[in-house]
């Protein structure tokens, strides 16, 4: 009776079973191994079989015996008769042996027989067990009981086995799986075999209807992104999209640009419109190797992190010496993510160095000892940063060099580690600072405490003291609180004996004054008191001592001051003739004996030094600057003119200028030092009524200059030269064997000079003239040289304030010297802002409002100084007196605004310099036809781009606006300029310019290749035909550039004779098998192909 069935194990049951046979089994195998091994030994010790049987023998010896005994023969017969019995014996008693053994060998074959009849009826038993439990497994793996178990065997289509089967057998595992049955496809028969329940076997038959029906689609329009994506290793995306559509198979084919789908239609076609319509973006990355490094990571750790955790594909490029891309390609979010992961890899591990200013006696004590203190705060720097990010490293070093703010402490790692150290820094030097003890000193104190040669300072210093002077700091460092007060109070006591005073005077007069006191008599009594210096940086004298005695050199400082006071008074070039003319009745004589100082004249720094009792000095300086720069009704004028325009003012001998000073009473005229400026002095009224009548003079006068040039220099001037650089300025220039000659009104000439200078020289040079008073000022402002530095650094231009000619000279190329000349007015109209103005004028108008006849009228009457500045486009308008501005202004804004309401100015941008030679014309035809149809004057600026109209009438200039506003806007629709790649340039051409021409031809446009920028091609024509042509331009570049995909690789240049194998076998293979051109550069180590699309 069998046990219950849930206590009855049948799997077991059959296995102990099947052991047991097998074991039997095992036994009888060895048992007929024996059994064979005793056969052999019996088949190798069997006698030789005799011929004849017993029978035979027998009869033989029988007749022999009757021979023998029967009849008589001789002795010698019988003997040999008897030989042969025994002969005949002995083969009867081999016979015998045989016999017996032959009868053993036939007993052992019988067992041997018997022993392997067991084993086939236990081979019999064997394959039974293991048909049965073979059965019993397959039940308990499919989860049911043998008796369920059924079997089956169904028809196949022969084109779909291959699909059932699955790569590697995968369909059947995962039907097996799925359905819980045993399925076994033979591919000859096409027959599929399945065992199982009824249920399961009824699944796996539904399973392989899908399959039999399913429908295969290629989907080759699948972006070339999309299947790199899917097919990057360590993206699961692929395996994702295969989870969530089960029902279909899905293979990326990357090399044949497809992805091949299998299932039911419906899923198919659900499953193709997800998969394209799946959002990928890409992002690049550009890194030097060791950026790349740090994001490749070693062995790839970092990346595959990345790619992991992002789930993106990274593709890293080398695209030059030390350059390299990042290729990032995912969905948008994941893309993103992965590359803030990137950046914040680079940015963490990125070299910085973070400086931290420090007082610049720390840098003493951290390097004392060798370097002790600082290498221990590495140290436990690094300790710090170690225990709290698991790693890294950062070195600290003070630089050498030391500021106002103090001595820099460099910090170098890596960012985080940095980040990571500077609390900890901070925290240190902080402690540090606790201990020390810092005194407030004044500067000129600390020689004193450091004593010839670091005498003093070093009796200071003792073993753990360390004490550092640092300006005006002293800082005493020690380890023992007690030896730090002692020091400290050492150092007081310095201090002590040695307070510090500083004595005010006018910076302009503390040289000379410091001067005398050093050479009076009293110098040795205030050497004897005190330590003085003069301090070139305050303009302040410094005494130094202790205080009983600094209060007595004081006293006789100023007693001495009070009697021998110097001031210096600043004066210009024009300036020196009124003071000295006239010998022992000039100026400065009248005044020394008037006043009671003494006067000096400083030629070559342009200074007047006045010296004497302190109050006389001050009436006198007071006296003497109303002289110079006129007030209290005593005024000076100052007129740039030319040296010709000079001898109209002064005339044959003087007497035109004899004439002015009788007519205008108690004015007095003067010429400057270079001859170019005419100085008028006295009362206020007469002085103005002078000016106006000598500009009267000079304003119609036209002069001639003469420039000499080099033969080098006049060869680089022609006619036509000449004519384009002086063009638009009123001039007539004449060329001769050795220069040339400028004529017209002065500043005409000079701008003219200016430019020819250019073209000849190399340079360009402008000039901001000065008044008097303005010179003064600018010359106070210009003791700090950070002005004019700052706008030299700005502009590139070289700047220069001639005290002799009384002006601020420019000079560089001309860009500069108009930027910088611009800076200049700024800052002139920011340090005298009512001595300046200016009003911006378009250059057509200048012939017309800004002429030189014009603006010295309004000079004339105004009293300013009126001129027109080509280089900024405006005219500049300057007085010392606010008042004469303003009237000049009043005078000129007006005309300005009317001359611009009938003028029309328009700018093109770089790319649109095709446009000002449509409008030119050939010859200028074009341009004038325009000026004749419009009745305006139209000015094309090359240079500026600029195209400016002035016309006689407001309509005038509407109807020229018009016009060049719809030539612009025509040539701008119907020009495009494009781009081509520059190995494309002669394939498009073709031989000869075939191929442009035809495509000209084709589009109805003209093709012209740029001679400045091979590849830039420009489309002109008709608006319709040019956008045409620009889009079969772009398709044909387009498809060039995939049949003729380029690509150089750097290759160890040991490799090249296996790429071009022997000779060329390998390289020329290639060529053919991929359709590409293949370079090589063995000097640059680089191979180059193209051709073939990008994908060979």
């Amino acid at each position: 009776m069998l046990p219950p069935e849930q206590d009855f194990d049948l799997e077991n049951k059959l296995k102990e079973r099947l052991e047991t046979t097998k074991k039997q089994k095992e036994k009888q195998l060895a048992a007929s191994t024996q059994l064979n091994k005793e056969l052999q030994e019996l088949f190798s010790k069997i006698p030789k079989k005799p011929r004849e049987a017993m029978e035979v023998l027998d009869e033989k010896i029988k007749k022999l015996e009757h021979k023998r005994t029967i009849t008589s023969i001789p002795l010698q017969e019988e003997k040999k008769i008897l030989y042969e019995i025994q002969a005949v014996e002995k083969v009867k008693k081999q016979l015998l042996e045989y016999n017996a053994m032959e009868s053993k060998i036939q007993d052992k074959k019988k067992q041997q027989n018997d022993t392997w009849d067991s084993v086939k009826a236990n081979n019999a038993t064997i394959d039974e067990l293991e048909s049965v439990l073979s059965k019993v497994r397959l039940a308990n793996k499919l989860g049911c009981k043998p008796a369920e178990l059924q079997n089956i065997s169904m028809d196949c289509p022969s084109d779909k086995v291959g699909r059932i089967i699955g790569r590697g057998g995968a369909t059947i595992k995962q039907i097996e799986t799925k359905c819980k049955v045993s399925m076994n496809v033979d591919n000859v028969m096409s027959k599929i075999h399945l065992t199982g329940t009824e249920a399961g076997m009824a699944c796996a038959i539904s399973e392989i209807d899908k399959i039999v029906l399913a429908v295969d689609e290629e989907v080759t329009d699948a972006p070339e992104d999309l299947l790199t994506y899917l097919t990057t290793r360590r993206v699961h995306a692929l395996e994702v999209f295969r989870a969530e559509h089960a029902s279909v198979q899905m293979e990326v084919l990357l090399k044949k640009k497809m992805v091949a789908l299998r299932g039911p239609p419906t899923e198919v076609s659900y499953c193709k419109e997800k998969l394209l319509g799946m959002t990928l973006t890409k992002a690049k990355k550009e890194m030097k190797s060791k950026e790349t490094g740090l994001v490749v990571g070693k062995g790839g750790t970092a990346i595959n992190k990345i790619i992991d955790t992002h789930q993106v594909a990274i593709d890293v490029s080398e695209t030059g010496e030390d350059e390299y891309t990042a290729i990032v390609l995912g969905p948008p979010a994941n893309v993103e993510a992965a590359m803030n992961e990137m950046n914040s890899l680079l940015d963490d591990n990125a070299d910085v160095v973070e400086t931290m200013t420090i007082p610049s006696m720390f840098r003493n004590i951290l390097l004392m000892d060798s370097g002790e203190p600082i290498r221990k705060l590495q140290s436990e720097v690094n300790e710090k940063v170690r225990e709290e990010m698991g790693g890294g490293y950062v070195l600290i070093n003070v630089q050498r060099e030391t500021t106002e703010d103090g001595t820099v402490l460099n910090i170098k790692g890596r960012k985080v580690s940095v980040i990571c150290a500077m609390p900890v820094i901070e925290e240190a030097l902080d402690a540090m600072k606790e201990k020390m003890i810092i005194i407030k000193i004044d500067p000129f104190v600390s020689s004193r405490i450091i004593g010839k040669g670091g005498e003093t300072i070093k009796k200071l210093r003792r073993k753990g003291v360390n004490i550092e002077v640092e300006k005006d700091i002293v800082c005493i460092h020690a380890s023992d609180a007690e030896q730090g007060k002692e020091v400290e109070q050492e150092v007081q006591a310095i201090i002590a004996e040695n307070q510090i005073l500083r004595m005010d005077f006018d910076p302009a007069s503390i040289k000379p004054m410091f001067r005398e006191i050093i050479r009076h008599e009293q110098k040795d009594k205030i050497n004897e008191l005190v330590w003085m210096t003069l301090d070139d940086d305050t303009f302040k004298i410094i005494l130094r001592g202790p205080q009983e005695k600094i209060d007595e050199a004081k006293a006789i400082i100023e007693s001495i001051m009070e009697t021998n006071f110097v001031h210096q008074i600043e004066i210009s070039a024009d300036d020196e003739a009124p003071l000295l003319a006239g010998g022992q009745t000039s100026a400065l004589k009248k005044f020394e004996d008037e006043l009671g100082v003494s006067l000096f004249l400083v030629r070559n720094k342009y200074v007047l030094e006045v010296k004497g009792e302190r109050p006389k000095v001050e009436a006198a300086v007071k006296r003497i600057k109303q002289f110079i720069h006129g007030g209290d009704g005593y005024t000076v004028a100052s007129i740039g003119v030319s040296k010709q325009a000079m001898g109209v003012v002064i005339g044959k001998g003087g007497s035109k200028r004899a004439e002015l000073e009788e007519q205008f009473q108690d004015v007095s005229i003067f010429t400057g030092s270079n001859a170019s400026r005419i100085v008028v002095r006295g009362p206020e009224e007469q002085v103005k009524a002078c000016r106006v009548e000598i500009l009267k003079l000079v304003s119609s006068v036209r002069i001639v200059e003469t420039m000499e040039l080099t033969e080098a220099e006049r060869k680089k001037l022609s006619q036509d030269v000449v004519r384009k650089v002086t063009m638009g300025i009123p001039v007539i220039v004449k060329l001769n064997d050795s220069g040339l000659t400028i004529r017209g009104v002065m500043s005409d000439v000079r701008d003219a000079q200016v430019h020819l200078n250019e073209k000849v020289k190399g340079y360009y040079e402008a000039t901001v003239e000065l008044e008097p008073t303005q010179l003064a000022s600018v010359r106070g402002a210009c003791r700090d040289p950070s002005h004019f530095k700052r706008i030299e650094e700005t502009s590139k231009a070289k700047i220069n304030l001639d005290i002799g000619a009384s002006a601020i000279r420019i000079t560089g190329k001309r860009a500069a010297v108009k930027q910088a000349k611009l800076l200049i007015v700024g800052f002139l109209e920011f340090l005298l802002p009512s001595d300046f103005a200016r009003l911006a004028i378009a250059k057509p108008l200048q012939s017309t409002v800004a002429d030189a006849g014009s603006l010295g009228d309004v000079s004339a009457t105004s009293g300013a100084n009126v001129t027109l500045d080509r280089d900024l486009n405006m005219i500049q308008i300057q007085s010392s007196d606010p008042e004469k501005v303003k009237a000049a202004v009043a005078m000129m804004k007006p005309k300005v605004e009317e001359a611009q309401r009938l003028a029309f100015s328009m700018t093109l941008t770089p790319s649109e310099d095709f446009i000002i030679p449509m409008l030119i014309g050939k010859g200028g035809t074009r341009v004038n036809s325009l000026r004749v149809e419009t009745g305006c004057t139209i000015d094309i600026n090359k240079e500026d781009r600029t195209i400016t109209c002035v016309g006689q009438t407001e309509d005038d200039t509407a109807k020229a606006r018009d016009i060049l506003t719809g030539i612009v806007d025509t040539a701008r629709r119907e020009c495009l300029f494009v781009d081509i790649p520059i190995n494309a340039v002669a394939p498009f051409l073709g031989r000869q310019g075939a191929h442009i021409k035809k495509f000209s031809q084709l589009h109805g446009v003209e093709v012209e290749r740029m001679r400045k920028t091979p590849s830039k091609l420009k489309i002109t024509g008709k608006e319709m035909s040019v956008q045409s042509a620009k889009k079969a331009l772009d398709e044909w570049i387009r498809s060039y550039q995939e049949q003729n995909a380029e690509k150089v690789m750097t290759v160890d240049p040991k490799s090249f004779p296996a790429i071009i194998g022997r000779q060329g076998s390998t390289i020329s293979a290639l060529t053919k098998e991929f359709n590409v051109k293949i370079d090589t550069n063995r000097e640059a180590g680089a191979g180059k192909n193209w051709g073939g699309g990008g994908e060979k």
